[in-house]
């Protein structure tokens, strides 16, 4: 039956129903509150074409709810955020780390030759090795100059670190990440004209921008994990945003090496290809990403519950972020923290940790080729082992910390915490007690320094996971000052190591070695004397500390009190 022949028969049994109403002798019923009349009359206003439209739309919705709920069931929203979150930490790191190699394929122009001197260069260079061939071109920058361009990051980093948390607390982390982003990947694509037309100045300032994006990793890691990762994984999503420390130099070496000895497009294309990709993630990530799980559009009922069981109340409502007039920002409790021995106790692990993570970030080459004496090519694959090595051993280790729910989370930190730095601290000592012995065997100090690199990136389940989780809330705060002091051990570390081995000999590298086991050991010891994993007493607030006797809870837009909750199947007090 069509809507058109079913709206009069409608109207015509209503009217009839009317009718036979007004001529019934029997008493009338007593009079209704007048929301019941309401609620039980029918609309004069509507007819049935409108209710049959109505339903019509209701279906619809329904449609689309249940379309949401199946692409909601097959791809959490947690895992797309922690997926672009890492490309976009990679693209990050990558980006300033093209320069550490294209470099050494950066030459000034020869100047006009005669097709008589052309022949002649030519057939000289026939005879010369290829390692002194390059000598007969200049490189762009002298060495003083490529010091002050490997600095500059830290200095923008340094610079990008002292706004981060008002900016972080003012705008929320999607807006501080694509703003950091942004000015990275535009700073990249920058690089190659700025160098033609401005030379090392302008380059040096787009490398000082692109250390201030580089500046916002830790932070917004803290922020992702501590919002976005269910307690029971937050090992894994550590581990896996972490992982960015390893992608962003097996992404950005392979590709500078392919296009730097490629004869069409050069060095330039290695910056415009990084990017356009940077430019094309931190979209993504802006359009995907909300600073809190009960902002998200698309985010079911039960991935939320499941992203916030066993998480404190604090927790969960301070990581939302709808900064709206009426609603007061917590204020960070600056002297609270810094006099808190665990604080104390995470900085200075985190400290030395960095110092030695750096002799493999910045000096592993350098090592492995001028102290060992191994060649060009095999330094290459050399110096990129060990961060492979180092990807898979993180993620075994973060799968471990997740799985192992018999252990209390404390003395999982503390044991990881030692596994990674007093193994690397051990690695040190060989390295520096075998030269002093006369053992100066290149295999076995390769095969020794790639496991210290390996130990080290297992510290993602230890030192950086207590430091999420006894900050709570305040993690962009911790993370942020230690975004500085690795700024200032970026600037220092060259200068200790510079001072050091004068030569790059190995009984030089040997003291810069036994220096480095003992920052670790004293580092280390203290971290597992102090640390607790508890949320701190300065992370809680009189406000959070009240609890109301009716537990409700706000999910995109609806309240939802706990007894409601129960006749829904919901358990509304872990969602909270």
């Amino acid at each position: 039956m069509s809507i058109h022949s079913f709206t009069p028969s409608v109207i015509k049994e209503v009217n009839n129903k009317n009718d036979n109403n007004n001529n019934s002798t029997s008493p009338s019923p007593p009079p209704l509150p007048e929301q019941q009349k309401q609620q039980f009359s029918f609309p004069p206003h509507n007819c049935a074409i409108d209710i049959v439209s109505n339903q019509q739309q209701t279906i619809q919705n329904s449609g689309k709810k249940r379309q949401h709920k199946k692409i909601n069931e097959l791809i959490p929203i947690r895992f797309a955020i922690l997926g672009i979150s890492l490309f976009c930490f990679t693209m990050l790191i990558a980006n300033p780390l093209a320069l550490n190699f294209t470099v050494i394929c950066m030459y000034k122009e020869l100047p006009m030759l005669s097709d008589e001197e052309l022949t002649l260069l030519q057939n000289s260079t026939e005879k010369i090795s290829e390692e002194n061939q390059d000598g007969l071109l200049e490189s762009l920058f002298t060495s003083n100059e490529q010091s002050w361009l490997f600095s500059a990051i830290a200095i923008g980093q340094l610079i990008g670190t002292l706004p981060i948390t008002r900016i972080y607390t003012q705008f929320g982390l999607r807006n501080l990440m694509a703003a950091y982003g942004f000015i990275s990947s535009l700073a990249t694509l920058l690089v190659p004209p700025s160098i033609y037309l401005g030379g090392f100045p302008s380059l040096m300032v787009l490398r000082i921008f692109q250390g201030f994006g580089l500046s916002v990793i830790w932070v917004a890691l803290g922020s992702i994990s501590s919002n976005w990762s269910p307690l029971a994984n937050s090992g894994m999503f550590l581990v896996v945003l972490t992982s960015a420390f390893q992608l962003g130099p097996i992404t950005a070496m392979p590709l500078s090496a392919e296009f730097c000895s490629s004869e069409m497009f050069g060095w330039p294309a290695v910056y415009y290809l990084l990017g356009t990709i940077s430019l094309i993630v931190f979209t993504i990530f802006y359009w995907i990403y909300r600073d809190s799980p009960r902002e998200h559009e698309f985010l079911s009922t039960r991935e939320l519950s499941f992203i916030e069981h066993g998480k404190p109340l604090k927790d969960i409502s301070d990581g939302r972020k709808k900064r709206q007039g009426n609603e007061q920002k917590q204020e960070v409790p600056y002297m609270a923290i810094l006099k808190d021995t665990v604080f104390w106790g995470v900085f200075l692990c985190t400290g030395t940790g960095n110092m030695a993570f750096q002799v493999f970030w910045q000096f592993g080459p350098i090592y492995l080729n001028k102290a060992l004496g191994m060649e060009v090519a095999k330094t290459g694959i050399a110096s990129a082992l060990p961060f492979v090595l180092s990807l898979i051993g993180k993620n075994v280790a973060g799968q471990a910390s997740d799985r192992l729910t018999s252990v209390s989370e404390k003395a999982k930190v503390i044991f990881f915490a030692s596994i990674s730095q007093y193994l690397m601290g051990a690695c040190f000592l060989a390295m520096s007690l075998f030269p002093k012995f006369g053992i100066v065997n290149v295999t076995l100090m390769q095969c020794i320094f790639t496991a210290a690199t390996v130990f080290s990136g297992l510290n993602t389940v230890g030192v950086i996971k207590g430091t999420q989780l006894m900050s709570g809330q305040f993690s962009h705060v911790i993370f942020s000052w230690t975004t500085i002091q690795l700024s200032a051990i970026m600037l220092v570390i060259p200068m200790i190591i510079n001072f050091l081995t004068p030569t790059n000999a190995v009984e030089e590298w040997a003291d810069v070695f036994l220096l480095f086991t003992a920052l670790i050991f004293i580092g280390t010891t203290y971290f597992n004397y102090v640390i607790e994993v508890e949320p701190r007493e300065w992370t809680k607030t009189e406000s959070q500390s009240a609890k109301s006797s009716l537990s409700t809870t706000t999910v995109h837009g609806t309240t939802i009190c706990a007894e409601e909750g129960k006749k829904l199947g919901l358990d509304v007090l872990q969602i909270r």
